[in-house]
Order: structure tokens, then C-alpha cells, then sequence
């Protein structure tokens, strides 16, 4: 069921200071796209009326990324300065369409984050809020959540000016909100400075609406979900975890995976059931495996096409066909 009434907007202008690259944070790759190209990937699913990415830091570059996932209704916009993500979201609300009467507030670099967990934040319901929250082992750093007795959410305090008791709260908000379209640019509006960075931060909304009377739901969403990477550490790990999880769904799938540990496979990649994966695979980019193919040991394919009941062993295959019950690297075309 499409959500026609309902926008994302991603924000994806920032640099990303602690990769100490040139290239902007959302145009690194994981697991065969970009962390852009993940979240793209997972609204996706959503069938949204509209999808806005707010651009800065190469913003060519960014709009371009975001063009290529040929996501339907999707436009850019570019925010200059970069004052803070309540201004991110104003800039964005001026491309809104007529019609759209509710927003997703996205990141751009939390590449894990799946269609079903989008769809619940999405399907709240109007005349609410709702944010995705999680509980972490050691919050320190985190903006708190804060609840009533109702366990309705009335407030994010930051770890810098958290009390104590404050501090004691393990729930942590993962900066991505429902809002309803209505009212909001006046409650951005109201958005202050006051903080170390001098920027206009988000989560004064989250606040405004609380006493404004508004119901704000937290939904708890797994850590490693909504983990923003911020590193190329981070990278590492996200790459993995996408990784391990199209590892597993390939093998609910009907493939065979004798060793998921020492395989790694683009969640790009297409295999047939049936088909077996040795160790010591990998497998990126547009590469597609039939059924009842076998791969490896030591096999390396890229933007490959291996036919049903292929054979492919100790091969490194770039943009390679291999036909229909052949074997690698003999009759590699």
C-alpha cells in the first residue's frame, strides 16, 4: 500500500570530518552501494509521495548519487550554510509537494536501517510524533530519552546537560522523526542556537510538541539498525553486518553457503537456489548467479553473469559470462 500523503526527507549535506576524506560521508560504500544508496534503497519500499535529499558538502556529486537509485519522486535541495538539522528540514520543507501532509526526517548514513522499521515510523499516526529510539549497553555521549509515567516521550536531554539520574537512562534517540507537515515550519522556527556547536538542532521539536500537548511515540529499534556511521571504522562494521545479513537471507533463499564467514557478497548480488558458495568467495557489483551453480573455492566476481549449473573455481571473473553448465576459468567468455 503506497503512502502518497507522506515524505522523507534525508539529510545527507554534511562532510563527515572523521573519515578525514574529500569525498562527502553519504558517497562511501558498503556492501556494493553507497550509505546514500542504502537508505535510498530501503524508502524505497515505502512507496512515498515524495523523497527530498537535503545536499551540501558536493552536492553535485550527492544530487548524482541520489538521481542514479531512481527512487520515483525524488528531488534535491541544496542547504547553504549548513546551520543545524532544524534548518535542514526547513530548507527542505520548501520543496515539499502539495498534498504531503506528513514527514519522515531521515539520516543519510545509516545504512542497516530496513523498509519494515521505516514503515512503522511511517504509519503512525496522524496528529502524533514518533521518533526511533534505542537501548544501548553504555549510552554515554547519547541524547537521553525522556518519558512520563505514560511512557509517552516528553523530551531529548543531551549528555552534556543531562542531571545524574538523567544520565542513568539508557534509551538514546536516533534522530529520525515522523512529524506532521502542518505547524512545523513554525515549531523550526523556534529552534534555537543555544548550544556548544551554535547550530539549530531537531530535537528542540521533539520538546516544543511535548508541551504543545502533542503525543510522541518512541519506537525502540535494535542499536545496530540505527547506528550512524561516522568513521571509517564504523564503515567496516556496517560493511560486515550487510554482509552477514545477505549472506543469511540468501540461504532462507535456498542457497548454500558452506562457510558465511569467509564469503563476502554484495547485497547487489543475485543468486539462484540451489546454488552452492565455497570458501573464500567474493562477490560484488551487478554479478548474477543461476541455479545450481557452484562457486569457489577462491573465486572473485564482478559484475559477472554465471548461468545455471556453472561451475566457477579458483577465478577472477571482471564483467565475464560464463554459459550454461561451463566451468571456470576454462570457458570463461
Amino acid at each position: 500500500m503506497g503512502r502518497s500523503d507522506v515524505a522523507a526527507i534525508i539529510m545527507a549535506a554534511g562532510k563527515g570530518t572523521r573519515f578525514r576524506s574529500e569525498r562527502a560521508k553519504v558517497l562511501h560504500r558498503a556492501a556494493g552501494r553507497s550509505l546514500l544508496g542504502h537508505i535510498l534503497e530501503a524508502v524505497r519500499g515505502l512507496e512515498l509521495g515524495q523523497v527530498v535529499v537535503v545536499v551540501g558538502h558536493q552536492a553535485d556529486e550527492v544530487a548524482a548519487e541520489a538521481a542514479a537509485a531512481d527512487v520515483p519522486g525524488l528531488v534535491t535541495v541544496l542547504q547553504e550554510p549548513q546551520d543545524g538539522t532544524a534548518h535542514a528540514v526547513e530548507v527542505a520543507l520548501e520543496r515539499l509537494a502539495p498534498g504531503i501532509e506528513r514527514v519522515l526526517v531521515l539520516n543519510g548514513d545509516v545504512p542497516l536501517l530496513t523498509t519494515a522499521t521505516l514503515a512503522d515510523l511511517a504509519d503512525t499516526p496522524a496528529g502524533t510524533a514518533a521518533m526511533l529510539t534505542s537501548v544501548l549497553a553504555d549510552p554515554t555521549g547519547y541524547g537521553r530519552v525522556l518519558r512520563d509515567g505514560a511512557g509517552d516521550v516528553i523530551g531529548i536531554v543531551e549528555h552534556r546537560d543531562a542531571s545524574d539520574e538523567q544520565r542513568r537512562i539508557d534509551e538514546v534517540n536516533a534522530g529520525m522523526y515522523a512529524l506532521d507537515r502542518d505547524g512545523l515550519e513554525g515549531l523550526l522556527a523556534r529552534c534555537g542556537t543555544g548550544n556548544d556547536q551554535g547550530e539549530r538542532y531537531l530535537t528542540d521539536v521533539v520538546g516544543l510538541l511535548s508541551e504543545a500537548g502533542t503525543s510522541i511515540a518512541g519506537l525502540v529499534t535494535d542499536e545496530r539498525e540505527v547506528a550512524g556511521v561516522n568513521d571509517r571504522a564504523q564503515l567496516a562494521e556496517a560493511t560486515a553486518a550487510l554482509h552477514a545479513r545477505h549472506a543469511h537471507d540468501l540461504m532462507q533463499a535456498g542457497v548454500s553457503i558452506l562457510d558465511p564467514t569467509s564469503v563476502w557478497i554484495d547485497v547487489t548480488v543475485e543468486v539462484g537456489a540451489d546454488t552452492s558458495i565455497l570458501p573464500g568467495c567474493l562477490l560484488e557489483g551487478a554479478t548474477s548467479v543461476g541455479a545450481g551453480a557452484t562457486l569457489g573455492p577462491q573465486s572473485h566476481l564482478r559484475d559477472t553473469t554465471v548461468q545455471d549449473g556453472a561451475i566457477v573455481r579458483n577465478s577472477v571473473c571482471d564483467r565475464a559470462h560464463v554459459g550454461p553448465g561451463r566451468t571456470a576459468p576454462d570457458d570463461i567468455v
